[in-house]
């Protein structure tokens, strides 16, 4: 089968829901401004398709009943949502505020002209949640006192006032007393919990921010770490083997590790066949030479200071190749 018989058919609006939800760009050094804005954008993306299903239904019925005004107010709200979804170059403290202060106003709205028998207390029991939710405790907090405020006025509203629908069969002021009195003891209760865990998964993932960058941090330093242990290896390398004068490297066992190409030049030797040989034991050595290097390499295994010697010893061609020996013990390590 061809690959586009094989494409996913969902391909398309799987990458328009992931364009719509990524945040254009961070809007907090932090951290938590970017996950607050992408739970802000599902919400928004969730809204504005699924509000299809209650918007249309709802403007229809509004519609046939001559109601204009929750006609203006649903149309209002539902362009709005879509207007904010497509539009994410708006700041993002600037979306959350206009979504949160619509809500609110279409509460007023439905309450002011409908009382209880529409969803005006749904609409004002959210506008807290949103702005914990989007813009922090404090912003919750203020939207609690506003929705205080406002139930208290409604309740001045309908005792001075007596709107048409006071007189609705069923309605008590008293009952609509208490049930306001709920609404705002659950509105507190729902809001302040929402608040508080937005606010402890703020800390958990500045904290995991700080964390993250620490170990970055870390691994970046180490790296630089090693790669100037290995610039400097690489120099020290360079420079010993270009050295004009000979130098071997002897382990404190007496063993061959290295020498450089002046050495190898020397005594006619290649180094790779002496490594790991004993270094008195090398064809090169002499036996009459053997008991001045072995003492002139304990001295200086031991810490004791040694002055220069000269020894005889014998080129790879049997040619005697007198030479200045000088000693030191250096803690390369490994």
């Amino acid at each position: 089968m061809s690959d586009r018989q094989n494409a996913n058919p969902f391909e398309p609006l799987l990458h328009l829901l992931s364009t719509l939800l990524k945040p254009v760009r961070a809007t907090s050094g932090r951290g938590t401004g970017n996950w607050r804005e992408e739970i802000f954008n599902v919400c928004l993306a969730a809204a504005a398709i699924l509000g299809v299903v209650a918007y249309v239904p709802s403007v229809v019925q509004s519609i046939r009943a001559g109601d204009w005004g929750a006609v203006f107010f649903s149309s209002l709200i539902y362009g709005l949502i879509i207007v904010l979804m497509i539009f994410r170059r708006i700041p993002f403290a600037y979306r959350a505020a206009t979504v949160t202060m619509a809500l609110y106003c279409d509460g007023i709205f439905y309450l002011a002209l409908y009382g209880p028998f529409r969803p005006g207390l749904f609409w004002l029991f959210v506008v807290p949640i949103c702005a914990g939710l989007f813009m922090g405790v404090r912003a919750a907090i203020a939207a609690l006192v506003l929705n205080l405020l406002t139930v208290a006025g409604l309740v001045v509203f309908v005792d001075s006032v007596q709107p048409a629908w006071a007189a609705t069969p069923g309605f008590t002021f008293d009952l609509w007393l208490v049930q306001n009195a709920d609404f705002i003891m659950l509105n507190i209760t729902v809001a302040v919990l929402i608040s508080a865990a937005v606010k402890r998964l703020e800390s958990s993932l500045e904290s995991e921010t700080e964390v993250r960058a620490s170990l970055e941090r870390e691994v970046e330093d180490r790296r630089r770490a090693e790669m100037s242990a290995q610039q400097s290896g690489e120099r020290f390398k360079q420079l010993f083997e270009e050295a004009p004068v000979g130098y071997i490297l002897v382990d404190i066992h007496g063993s061959f590790v290295d020498s450089n190409r002046a050495a190898e030049n020397i005594v006619g030797f290649k180094r790779d066949l002496v490594i790991g040989k004993s270094a008195l034991n090398a064809p090169f050595v002499p036996a009459s030479e053997r008991a001045k290097l072995a003492a002139l390499l304990l001295d200086s295994r031991q810490g004791h200071p040694v002055e220069p010697i000269e020894a005889e010893l014998r080129h790879s061609d049997g040619t005697p190749v007198l030479v200045e020996i000088s000693s030191a013990c250096l803690p390369l390590g490994r």
